[in-house]
């Protein structure tokens, strides 16, 4: 995390698996006015393995801290789409 004038950013990588095990990469970039707040951002699909070969599309996120936890959720929007 990088604080500038007082709103931090983060970002990352995620490879999210589905259940037979192909796996779906993303690339993430948020910002949050303080920590421990809501982090809004943007995030790129960048390929994956098996079905997911060729996945592309770039989204919009909100993601937080569940109160009192050590988990954490986030809303996402977007678009993603396969190669023909």
């Amino acid at each position: 995390a990088v604080v500038d004038k007082g709103v931090g950013s983060n970002q990352g990588h995620c490879i999210a698996t589905d259940r037979d095990g192909d796996k779906a990469f993303i690339v993430w970039e948020c910002r949050a006015p303080q920590p421990g707040a809501r982090c809004e951002g943007d995030f790129q699909w960048t390929g994956g393995t098996g079905k997911y070969i060729g996945l592309r599309g770039k989204n919009s996120f909100n993601a937080g801290p569940v109160p009192k936890t050590t988990t954490g959720y986030s809303v996402w929007k977007g678009e993603w789409q396969l190669p023909d």
